[in-house]
């Protein structure tokens, strides 16, 4: 299948499992797209490689990497993928670094998501404001009339 393919990857420069760069970049996306385009996010699993580079094993590396899914408490990397209609990066966060990863794409995403919405509302409170500050000069005017 066609899809989704491997952007630049970007490695996690301070090793502390946050992956600035990565969350960096994909601010950058969120708001590259904020008027026109779509941000994708996919993850998958990253297995260790057993058969590496051999062409003629496809049956024997599917099979392990199937074995290898069958396990429950395997521990396994996250590739992370994302895209916007100019740019594609990637990180590949560590199995032991990947809750630290979670909270900082969690925290991100809602930004971004929720920003639109609070805009919106501040805007509707603005205006409920003027008009109920233009209603308050109307009545002023007839009064002293």
């Amino acid at each position: 299948g066609g899809g989704f393919k491997m952007g630049k990857v970007i490695a996690d420069a301070k090793g502390k499992g946050a992956h600035d760069d990565f969350l960096n970049g994909l601010k950058q996306m969120y708001a590259g797209t904020k008027k026109w385009g779509t941000v994708r996010l996919c993850f998958k699993r990253m297995f260790k490689e057993n058969f590496k580079f051999k062409k003629s094993m496809r049956k024997e590396r599917l099979a392990d990497k199937e074995a290898q899914a069958q396990q429950p408490k395997a521990k396994f990397d996250i590739v992370v993928k994302a895209q916007s209609p100019s740019r594609k990066i990637t990180a590949i966060v560590d199995s032991s670094k990947a809750e630290v990863f979670q909270r900082e794409l969690a925290s991100i995403q809602n930004q971004q998501i929720f920003r639109e919405l609070m805009e919106a509302n501040k805007k509707k409170k603005k205006q409920k404001q003027g008009a109920a500050k233009a209603g308050e000069q109307q009545k002023k005017e007839k009064g002293q009339q």
